[in-house]
């Protein structure tokens, strides 16, 4: 499935669109077990590998720290990002940056620190989401 996400959004990227909206809704499966990802609405196309947006959406939990504090735009890589948040829910059962407040939730993305539980992921795993 990860490896399928990962098709599916170097896919979009390589067509010059970045989908900002990663998260398990979003995410569905076919008769066969593959993955398709659905709701586009908050995805930009024409944006081009170096090109940069600032339009501010995306579901809270999932945001990428450039999203929330970059001025100057963020780039497709934000996919990326969201991934990993992914990913971490997936292996842990619980968001890395999740607040009842989501102003608390912004600072958590933007300055937090994220715990990984040892018996969950080992050390390549969490090198691994450390690095999207």
């Amino acid at each position: 499935t990860i490896a399928e996400l990962i098709l599916c959004l170097e896919h979009l990227h390589d067509n010059d669109i970045v989908y900002r909206d990663l998260k398990p809704e979003n995410i569905l499966l076919d008769a066969n077990g593959h993955i398709a990802l659905c709701d586009f609405g908050l995805s930009k196309a024409d944006l081009s590998t170096d090109d940069t947006t600032n339009t501010f959406c995306g579901t809270t939990e999932y945001l990428a720290p450039e999203v929330l504090l970059d001025e100057s735009g963020y780039t497709k890589m934000v996919d990326f990002w969201s991934l990993g948040v992914l990913i971490f829910e997936m292996c842990c059962g619980w968001s890395p940056f999740y607040a009842e407040n989501t102003q608390q939730m912004y600072k958590n993305i933007a300055f937090g620190k994220v715990r990984f539980p040892k018996e969950v992921l080992s050390a390549e795993g969490r090198s691994f989401v450390k690095g999207l």
